[in-house]
Order: structure tokens, then sequence, then C-alpha cells
């Protein structure tokens, strides 16, 4: 049996892994077939200006999010940022102007929402369609390096076909 220990993760982290790991399968395993056609409304492009607020203070950023939905309401994708004002971010242990992670996660069961993990540190993106063509995203990240942020992405280029006709407005 592996332990905490013996994998070197905190076991905060392990316990704070497996409950997201839970809240991902959970609510899919009751999804209905319905709800996974509009989870098709959130592949794609999407960008915007976030505000975060990071250790250094206050800062703008131009934030990329792009979505593929993989199987059953699962998600992988990219998480991007770059700085546009303020003193900068954290990427692991130093200071950038920008950084780019895989993130993985699911669909809610009314295919609205989706919650993304991201693969290096401990951030966690909580999103929500407000329209065909926008989500807000809403960026939390504990531990050393703590971040919080919100944004409204907007989608480039055009809904899917299957999004259109699942009505999701």
């Amino acid at each position: 049996m592996i332990t905490a220990e013996k994998a070197r993760i905190p076991s905060t982290k392990l316990a704070f892994t497996v409950l997201i790991i839970f809240s991902f399968l959970v609510p899919n395993a009751f999804a209905s077939g319905r709800a996974q056609n509009r989870a098709q409304c959130i592949v794609g492009t999407w960008s915007g200006e976030r505000v975060v607020v990071n250790r250094l203070g206050k800062q703008l950023v131009w934030a990329e999010l792009v979505i593929e939905v993989v199987e059953s309401g699962t998600i992988k994708g990219t998480s991007s940022w770059t700085l546009l004002e303020g003193a900068g971010g954290d990427s692991e242990t130093e200071i950038v102007a920008g950084d780019t992670e895989e993130v993985f996660g699911a669909v809610g069961r009314r295919g609205r929402e989706f919650y993304l993990a991201e693969s290096l540190e401990p951030g966690i993106l909580l999103g929500t369609m407000i329209g065909r063509n926008r989500m807000e995203v809403v960026l939390i990240q504990s531990g050393a390096w703590p971040v919080a942020g919100a944004s409204v992405l907007k989608r480039e280029g055009r809904a899917s076909a299957a999004c259109i006709k699942s009505r999701v407005r």
C-alpha cells in the first residue's frame, strides 16, 4: 500500500486531491445524455482579462483556457496567462510574467458548470457558462503561492452545432 509518506505527498494535499477527484466523478455518474451533449458547449478556446491577487498584490492578466471534452463529461486542456499589469505571478518557485499548465476535470451534471484541477500547482478553476459564447471562471490556488481571481472569458470563434441545438444560452 502506498501511503502519503511513501509517495512524498503531504497528507493534506493527498486528501485534497482525493476530494477533488471524488467531486468530479460523483456528479457525472448521474448526468443525463442531454447534459453530456450540452457539455460540448464548453469545448473551444476562451480568453479575456482576469484580475488576480497573489502574494505580490493585484495583477491584471490575459487568460486563455483551451477545453476539450474527451469522454463522458471529462475534460482536458490548458490554462495560460500573460501579465498585463502588476508585479508578476508565481510558477512553482519563481516570479514570472506568464505560464501555461495542463488542466483536467469534469463537467457538472447540467452541462453548464465545469471543475478543473491544474496539473503542476494546487490550482482549481471553477467555471459556469453564462451564455453560448461567455463563461465566468474563478481561480483558487492554496498553498505556499496562493492565488485567487475571477474573469469572464469569451469564446474565440463560434459555438459548435451540437451546442446550438442543445439551446444553452
